[in-house]
């Protein structure tokens, strides 16, 4: 069986619509070519993040920018940026494996202060200070996050996710190259009704109670 790539995807969608196949999305210069150059890395990077999928799940160590914040907090990190950081998942803030996941953090919550954290444009601004070594012998803190896999590779996508990222990119390319908004009705209602299946699916991969279960979808 071939590795899927992007253009399968595309392609999938495409043939939803009753649309020919592209054989290569770069080189093809047509209406419709131009329409999902534009469309589909903005749709498929909000769907990686809508939830945290398993197959685009990331471990990294954070190393600690030289340039403390102005205020509120001791330290930044800056995100990861190959594979690049979609939406961070959790953080170890302890040497004994603790997680705080980022659903259950927000600001004037009752956790003490060294616990609390933000996203700020590329970077985490935190009071913890990282004590993990990296390979340079650098500190910095763990972070678990949903990436976009390097190079933009779907190779490792699960099935029902390519299924929803084709299906999506059908209802919102529907009306701009069919005309038909029913189409497009139509195809999100199929995406809507696959969505939950998937991300029921998706925490069934994850054993219940491990310390970040919530964030990883196995109580939601």
């Amino acid at each position: 069986m071939s590795v899927i790539s992007e253009l399968d995807i595309i392609n999938a969608a495409l043939i939803l619509l009753g649309e020919p196949a592209i054989a290569d999305l770069d080189l093809t210069n047509s209406e419709t070519a131009s329409k999902i150059r534009v469309r589909w890395p903005i749709m498929r990077d909000s769907l990686l993040r809508l939830h945290p999928w398993n197959c685009t799940r990331e471990r990294a160590i954070l190393v600690r920018d030289s340039i403390a914040p102005l205020f509120g907090f001791n330290y930044k990190y800056p995100l990861p940026a190959d594979p690049y950081c979609i939406r961070p998942l959790a953080i170890q803030y302890s040497t004994d494996g603790d997680f705080l996941p980022f659903d259950n953090n927000t600001f004037g919550n009752s956790r003490k202060s060294k616990h609390t954290f933000v996203i700020e444009g590329r970077y985490l601004l935190t009071n913890i200070e990282g004590t993990t070594l990296n390979t340079l012998g650098q500190e910095g803190i763990n972070l678990l996050y949903s990436c976009r896999p390097s190079n933009n590779s779907v190779a490792v996508y699960d099935a029902m996710l390519v299924e929803l990222l084709s299906l999506k990119l059908a209802a919102e390319l529907a009306f701009p190259i069919t005309g038909s908004k029913s189409l497009g009705v139509s195809f999100a209602e199929d995406f809507k009704a696959l969505l939950g299946p998937a991300r029921a699916i998706n925490a069934q991969e994850i054993a219940p109670g491990i310390p970040i279960g919530a964030v990883l979808g196995v109580f939601n």
